[in-house]
Protein backbone atom coordinates (compact mmCIF):
# COMPACT_ATOMS: atom_id res chain seq x y z
CA UNK A 1 0.00 0.00 0.00
CA UNK A 2 3.22 2.37 1.10
CA UNK A 3 4.50 1.37 -2.38
CA UNK A 4 1.54 2.38 -4.21
CA UNK A 5 0.72 5.65 -2.58
CA UNK A 6 4.53 6.59 -3.35
CA UNK A 7 4.13 6.09 -6.68
CA UNK A 8 1.07 7.65 -7.02
CA UNK A 9 2.62 10.87 -5.58
CA UNK A 10 5.37 10.91 -7.75
CA UNK A 11 3.14 10.61 -11.10
CA UNK A 12 0.73 13.95 -10.01
CA UNK A 13 3.89 15.81 -8.10
CA UNK A 14 5.59 15.59 -12.46
CA UNK A 15 2.07 16.12 -13.85
CA UNK A 16 1.84 19.40 -11.13
CA UNK A 17 5.70 20.24 -12.63
CA UNK A 18 4.54 20.02 -16.15
CA UNK A 19 1.60 22.29 -16.15
CA UNK A 20 3.42 24.60 -13.70
CA UNK A 21 5.73 24.92 -16.33
CA UNK A 22 3.39 25.99 -19.22
CA UNK A 23 2.71 24.29 -22.50
CA UNK A 24 5.46 22.58 -24.60
CA UNK A 25 6.52 24.77 -27.71
CA UNK A 26 6.00 23.17 -31.16
CA UNK A 27 9.47 22.09 -32.71
CA UNK A 28 10.30 24.91 -35.20
CA UNK A 29 9.78 24.40 -38.74
CA UNK A 30 12.39 22.77 -41.59
CA UNK A 31 14.40 25.65 -42.74
CA UNK A 32 14.21 26.02 -47.30
CA UNK A 33 17.35 25.94 -48.40
CA UNK A 34 18.06 27.67 -52.00
CA UNK A 35 21.32 26.47 -53.45
CA UNK A 36 22.86 29.31 -55.31
CA UNK A 37 24.25 28.82 -59.14
CA UNK A 38 27.68 27.47 -59.35
CA UNK A 39 28.61 29.59 -61.79
CA UNK A 40 28.63 33.36 -62.17
CA UNK A 41 28.42 34.78 -65.78
CA UNK A 42 28.55 38.40 -65.58
CA UNK A 43 31.25 40.39 -67.80
CA UNK A 44 32.14 41.23 -70.97
CA UNK A 45 33.33 38.53 -73.22
CA UNK A 46 34.13 38.23 -77.18
CA UNK A 47 35.37 35.32 -79.40
CA UNK A 48 34.51 34.15 -82.85
CA UNK A 49 32.14 31.33 -85.01
CA UNK A 50 32.36 29.80 -87.59
CA UNK A 51 29.20 28.41 -89.61
CA UNK A 52 26.65 27.40 -92.81
CA UNK A 53 24.16 29.50 -94.17
CA UNK A 54 20.76 27.92 -95.73
CA UNK A 55 17.66 29.84 -96.89
CA UNK A 56 16.07 30.98 -99.76
CA UNK A 57 15.60 34.84 -101.43
CA UNK A 58 12.77 36.30 -103.74
CA UNK A 59 14.23 38.72 -106.14
CA UNK A 60 14.03 38.30 -110.17
CA UNK A 61 11.08 35.26 -109.38
CA UNK A 62 12.04 32.97 -106.81
CA UNK A 63 12.23 31.61 -104.54
CA UNK A 64 15.86 30.91 -105.01
CA UNK A 65 17.91 28.28 -102.73
CA UNK A 66 20.52 30.37 -100.18
CA UNK A 67 23.57 28.38 -99.55
CA UNK A 68 26.88 29.00 -98.22
CA UNK A 69 29.60 29.33 -95.25
CA UNK A 70 30.67 32.04 -92.50
CA UNK A 71 33.22 33.01 -90.15
CA UNK A 72 32.39 36.10 -87.72
CA UNK A 73 33.47 37.54 -84.77
CA UNK A 74 31.08 38.96 -81.89
CA UNK A 75 31.42 40.78 -78.42
CA UNK A 76 29.38 41.25 -75.74
CA UNK A 77 27.98 41.89 -71.82
CA UNK A 78 25.71 39.70 -69.53
CA UNK A 79 24.68 40.52 -66.27
CA UNK A 80 23.90 37.38 -64.27
CA UNK A 81 20.99 38.04 -61.79
CA UNK A 82 20.92 34.52 -60.33
CA UNK A 83 18.94 32.51 -62.39
CA UNK A 84 18.33 34.79 -65.28
CA UNK A 85 21.00 35.64 -67.43
CA UNK A 86 20.37 39.04 -69.21
CA UNK A 87 22.90 40.88 -72.30
CA UNK A 88 23.41 42.20 -75.43
CA UNK A 89 25.86 41.58 -78.02
CA UNK A 90 27.13 42.69 -81.47
CA UNK A 91 28.69 40.58 -84.79
CA UNK A 92 30.03 40.45 -87.64
CA UNK A 93 30.73 38.36 -90.39
CA UNK A 94 33.98 38.21 -91.46
CA UNK A 95 34.04 35.46 -94.28
CA UNK A 96 30.33 35.16 -95.39
CA UNK A 97 29.81 33.63 -98.72
CA UNK A 98 26.00 33.09 -98.87
CA UNK A 99 25.18 32.29 -102.76
CA UNK A 100 22.15 32.53 -104.40
CA UNK A 101 21.55 29.31 -106.57
CA UNK A 102 19.68 30.99 -109.62
CA UNK A 103 22.67 33.64 -109.90
CA UNK A 104 25.71 32.29 -108.27
CA UNK A 105 27.27 35.77 -108.23
CA UNK A 106 25.07 37.13 -106.46
CA UNK A 107 26.23 37.01 -102.78
CA UNK A 108 26.22 38.21 -99.14
CA UNK A 109 29.13 39.84 -98.22
CA UNK A 110 28.61 40.45 -94.40
CA UNK A 111 26.11 40.25 -91.71
CA UNK A 112 26.20 42.43 -88.67
CA UNK A 113 24.10 41.33 -86.01
CA UNK A 114 22.63 43.31 -82.84
CA UNK A 115 20.75 41.96 -80.15
CA UNK A 116 19.84 41.22 -76.87
CA UNK A 117 20.34 38.01 -75.23
CA UNK A 118 18.03 36.43 -72.21
CA UNK A 119 19.14 32.79 -70.90
CA UNK A 120 19.33 30.43 -67.74
CA UNK A 121 21.69 29.92 -65.33
CA UNK A 122 22.51 26.35 -65.29
CA UNK A 123 25.44 26.35 -63.72
CA UNK A 124 28.46 26.24 -66.18
CA UNK A 125 25.79 25.47 -68.91
CA UNK A 126 23.79 28.67 -70.56
CA UNK A 127 21.08 28.00 -72.99
CA UNK A 128 19.69 31.30 -74.19
CA UNK A 129 18.05 32.89 -76.85
CA UNK A 130 18.37 36.33 -78.55
CA UNK A 131 16.18 38.96 -80.67
CA UNK A 132 18.04 41.82 -82.86
CA UNK A 133 18.21 43.34 -85.75
CA UNK A 134 20.52 42.68 -89.07
CA UNK A 135 21.84 45.01 -91.47
CA UNK A 136 23.97 43.09 -94.32
CA UNK A 137 25.50 43.62 -98.07
CA UNK A 138 24.77 41.69 -100.95
CA UNK A 139 25.90 41.76 -103.96
CA UNK A 140 23.68 41.52 -107.11
CA UNK A 141 25.22 41.95 -110.23
CA UNK A 142 24.55 44.45 -112.51
CA UNK A 143 21.66 45.93 -109.70
CA UNK A 144 24.59 46.95 -107.88
CA UNK A 145 25.34 46.54 -104.17
CA UNK A 146 22.25 46.42 -101.99
CA UNK A 147 21.87 46.39 -98.19
CA UNK A 148 19.38 44.18 -97.40
CA UNK A 149 17.92 44.28 -93.15
CA UNK A 150 15.58 42.82 -90.47
CA UNK A 151 15.01 41.14 -87.81
CA UNK A 152 16.29 38.36 -86.43
CA UNK A 153 15.87 35.94 -83.87
CA UNK A 154 18.56 33.01 -82.23
CA UNK A 155 18.69 29.81 -79.97
CA UNK A 156 21.49 28.33 -78.28
CA UNK A 157 23.78 27.46 -75.53
CA UNK A 158 27.20 27.97 -74.26
CA UNK A 159 29.20 25.78 -71.73
CA UNK A 160 32.50 27.20 -69.37
CA UNK A 161 35.21 24.64 -70.04
CA UNK A 162 37.38 26.69 -67.64
CA UNK A 163 36.79 30.70 -65.10
CA UNK A 164 37.15 31.92 -68.99
CA UNK A 165 37.21 30.03 -71.72
CA UNK A 166 33.58 29.11 -73.63
CA UNK A 167 32.36 27.06 -76.33
CA UNK A 168 28.63 27.06 -77.92
CA UNK A 169 26.23 26.22 -80.57
CA UNK A 170 23.83 28.27 -82.10
CA UNK A 171 20.97 28.55 -84.99
CA UNK A 172 20.22 31.65 -86.63
CA UNK A 173 17.13 32.98 -88.55
CA UNK A 174 17.62 36.40 -90.46
CA UNK A 175 14.24 37.97 -92.07
CA UNK A 176 15.92 40.79 -94.60
CA UNK A 177 14.01 42.95 -96.92
CA UNK A 178 16.80 45.09 -99.65
CA UNK A 179 16.94 48.69 -98.98
CA UNK A 180 16.97 49.42 -103.21
CA UNK A 181 14.01 47.17 -105.03
CA UNK A 182 10.63 46.68 -103.14
CA UNK A 183 9.92 42.93 -102.70
CA UNK A 184 13.25 41.35 -102.84
CA UNK A 185 13.68 39.18 -99.43
CA UNK A 186 15.85 36.94 -97.85
CA UNK A 187 14.93 34.43 -95.09
CA UNK A 188 18.79 33.05 -94.06
CA UNK A 189 19.17 30.28 -91.41
CA UNK A 190 22.55 30.22 -89.99
CA UNK A 191 24.25 27.39 -87.93
CA UNK A 192 27.48 28.08 -86.37
CA UNK A 193 29.61 27.10 -83.40
CA UNK A 194 31.30 29.52 -81.37
CA UNK A 195 34.63 29.95 -79.48
CA UNK A 196 34.91 33.02 -76.81
CA UNK A 197 37.52 34.42 -73.95
CA UNK A 198 34.94 36.09 -70.69
CA UNK A 199 37.28 38.50 -69.09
Amino acid sequence: MKTFLSAAFVTFAAAGSALASGPVAPPPPPQIVTIAPSYNWTGFYAGASAGVHSGEMFDIGGPYDVEGYTGALFAGYRHDFGRAVLGAEISTSVGTNARQSAFPNWHFNRFTDVRMTAGYNAGRVLPYFAVGYTFSDFRAGGFGDQGYDGMNAAIGVDVMVNDSLFVGAEINRRWLESDSVAGWTGDINTFQVRVGWRF
